[in-house]
């Protein structure tokens, strides 16, 4: 009887143990993929910044051509293309 009582004590030792060493785990495992999401996210705002101002400046370089071909009548560049 005592025996069983020891026993059983160790076992529930044990579970709880095994699960709280599970529980860490799971807890470390979910609070890496948020640091990797949030990682991701940081990565791809910073991409889609760059992207944006590139196509800004690529829409200004237009306007800015348009300008001058509206202004002058000719397209803007070298005045000889042959080759």
């Amino acid at each position: 009887l005592w025996e069983a009582k020891k026993r059983d004590k160790a076992r529930r030792k044990l579970d709880k143990s095994e699960q709280s060493e599970l529980e860490q785990r799971r807890k470390r495992g979910l609070q890496r993929f948020r640091e990797d999401t949030e990682y991701i996210e940081h990565i791809a705002a910073g991409a889609r910044a760059q992207a944006e101002k590139q196509r800004q400046s690529e829409e200004l370089k237009v306007k800015e051509k348009t300008g001058v071909i509206r202004s002058t009548g000719k397209l803007p560049g070298k005045a000889c293309l042959c080759f």
